[in-house]
């Protein structure tokens, strides 16, 4: 809580505003990549199997690998003098397997080796392993899944993409607290079983190119009977982050072994052809099993959850939401540096752009209504009114009938300040469909950072900034937010709970399930929106238990029956969750569903006098 000395110099320091920035939501964001940029990588992770996703129990080896082939095309692909190549399937974890080539020397072994091709490069065209495989070593080459985009869809569904096999993947492993780069690294881990069927006593050692060359280091760093690891073509340095393959992107991690770059190894020509067999079927089959993999994931993620709410408390499932899944800046020192200009005005109250400092060069900005005529001495209840995806705070007072703004947001701040609520509206740090708000993320992941680590280092301070507010009753605060907004109001005050009533408009959802899912038209599997996912929310809350965490603070769902975002029974499933959970509780009348006959919007009908209900009251 702010000190009454801070107070008193953060009123003194307060400026008027001569210039606001033209454009603040653009500034806030170039701001905070500055400031991402200007970071250092963190240290190596204690649990790089977890931040891996290498998480799944690995089937059991035997001693034979199963051959791949047909009558017209044998198991058997070619013939040297010194080694044989066969094409083979190896298990990995139940329902994902391993397919390549086994080069197999034809006299004594001296050296087991996995090598891994580059991401769209065959196994059999790793040329340099055919002169290993002729100098004694046994050597397993998976395939690692392409480029492509062939399949990143459901065509069933009538949903195309143009994400590549790779990130379409990742996309639906990340929430699960899984990795494309882990899967494969099982696959590595996996031929590494079974050579230790063959000998334990003949080193084994991994080289890589490219994708292959990360694995290979991934791989060393959890196993210790790799004994040597290589890597050719990989951008160890990571200086582009945001322009490589998202596929690549990995909670935590920046460096792509985090202990160093992998030697390199020299790539000779090969020794002989070595045939095709119907690679475009084998890619569909790896691409198919970890797709199915993951789907049944989802399904098991609910039941993750439920144990561990049933065996951790609320404070700690809070701490790891903000720690571990979205990512925790520590509460910066640096002064508030306000900076205020009234730019609004109306009968019934005063507008103000307010623009604030939180972390060198990242920023706050928002639009503060205060209604006329407040008697002195007198502290109104506040509501925070957050935006969508496309918004800004000034489309959400003031707007002419008939503008997409007013048709969306309705004038919701203006309603609330109309009927004497103070109402600020925080610019959040998105923009729409384009690219530049979305490279917070790639540049933040890879040190334990989200979009939400900005936004929530921007709320601690602005609810700072609002205790300077003289007629501010900061014990009556609420929230109401819409869309991207209301993923906010579930985010927010299920970890800051100065919000005494919140409202989730237009966003509430099985929310794991419309991450995650092909089976679904309004799954974000098939949008652009990849700065939404969050690494392992699935196995510690949807949106029932961000929910359950404001409790037993009022909560009200807003959903229009025409809402693209989901369907009605998705809302309505995920909702009697928090329902059973404040009736247990004895809070029943807290929390409610408000359902309307409209589109994507605010409706208010019934979200406004909840609001009134909560707030108006004292406590």
């Amino acid at each position: 809580m702010i000190t009454a000395l801070a107070l008193c110099v953060a009123l003194q320091a307060q400026a008027v505003w001569d210039k606001p920035n033209p454009d603040p939501a653009a500034d806030m964001i170039a701001g905070i990549l500055r400031y991402l940029k200007a970071q250092k990588p963190a240290p190596a992770p204690q649990d790089l199997a977890h931040i891996l996703g290498v998480v799944d129990p690995r089937v059991s080896q035997t001693q034979d690998l199963d051959l791949t082939g047909s009558l017209q095309t044998p198991a058997l692909r070619a013939t040297h003098k010194s080694f044989k190549a066969y094409a083979v399937r190896w298990p990995v974890l139940d329902g994902i397997t391993a397919e390549g080539l086994l080069l197999q020397p034809t006299g004594p072994i001296r050296e087991h080796i996995v090598a891994i091709p580059d991401a769209g490069m065959q196994p059999e065209q790793f040329a340099a392993m055919q002169s290993k495989a002729a100098s004694g070593a046994l050597v397993l080459i998976p395939v690692l899944i392409d480029r492509e985009s062939k399949w990143s869809g459901n065509p069933e569904l009538g949903k195309t993409t143009r994400q590549s096999h790779r990130e379409f993947l990742y996309r639906m492993s990340f929430p699960l607290g899984r990795h494309l780069i882990g899967y494969e690294v099982q696959k590595v881990l996996a031929a590494v079983d079974w050579f230790a069927t063959q000998s334990t006593t003949v080193p084994v050692s991994a080289y890589g190119i490219g994708d292959g060359a990360a694995i290979a280091a991934y791989a060393k760093a959890l196993d210790k009977r790799i004994t040597k690891a290589f890597g050719n073509n990989y951008p160890w340095d990571r200086s582009n982050i945001a322009e490589e393959p998202i596929d690549r992107n990995i909670w935590k991690i920046r460096q792509a072994s985090n202990i160093a770059p992998l030697p390199a190894f020299p790539e000779t020509k090969a020794l002989l052809d070595i045939p095709l067999a119907d690679p475009k079927a084998r890619m569909r089959r790896q691409f198919q099993e970890i797709q199915d993999f993951n789907q049944k994931q989802i399904a098991k993620s609910e039941r993750i959850r439920d144990n561990v709410w049933a065996k951790t408390t609320k404070d700690a499932i809070r701490d790891s939401l903000w720690n571990d899944v979205l990512g925790r800046i520590p509460k910066s020192a640096i002064p508030l540096n306000i900076r205020r200009k009234q730019s609004y005005e109306t009968p019934n109250f005063t507008g103000y752009e307010m623009q604030f400092d939180v972390l060198p060069d990242v920023f706050a900005y928002g639009v503060l209504l205060v209604p006329k005529g407040i008697p002195a001495g007198e502290k109104r209840p506040v509501v925070v009114v957050q935006h969508g995806l496309h918004g800004r705070p000034q489309h959400m007072f003031l707007q002419p009938a008939g503008t997409r703004e007013q048709e969306v947001y309705r004038n919701v701040a203006a309603t609330l300040a109309d009927r004497g609520y103070i109402v600020y509206v925080p610019q959040n740090p998105y923009t729409g469909m384009d690219a530049a708000f979305r490279t917070i993320v790639r540049h933040g992941n890879p040190l334990g950072l989200s979009l939400y680590s900005f936004i929530l280092a921007q709320y601690e301070k602005m609810l700072d900034v609002l205790a300077l507010e003289t007629q501010a009753d900061m014990d009556r605060l609420g929230f109401y937010g819409l869309s991207y907004g209301g993923k906010t109001a579930l985010r927010i005050p299920a970890l800051m709970p100065q919000f005494r009533a919140v409202v989730c408009s237009g966003d509430f959802n099985e929310w794991i399930y419309k991450l995650t899912t092909v089976n679904a038209p309004y799954s974000y599997m098939f949008t652009p929106e990849y700065e939404i996912l969050e690494y392992g929310l699935a196995n510690l809350t949807n949106h029932a238990e961000m929910a359950m965490l404001i409790a037993p603070r009022a909560f009200l769902v807003e959903r229009g029956h025409r809402d693209g975002v989901g369907v009605d029974e998705w809302v309505a499933y995920e909702f009697a969750k928090v329902k059973r959970y404040y009736d247990e509780q004895g809070w029943g009348d807290r929390t409610g569903l408000a359902l309307f006959n409209g589109p994507h919007r605010i409706d208010g009908a019934e979200a406004i006098p909840f609001l009134d209900k909560w707030l108006q009251a004292k406590r």
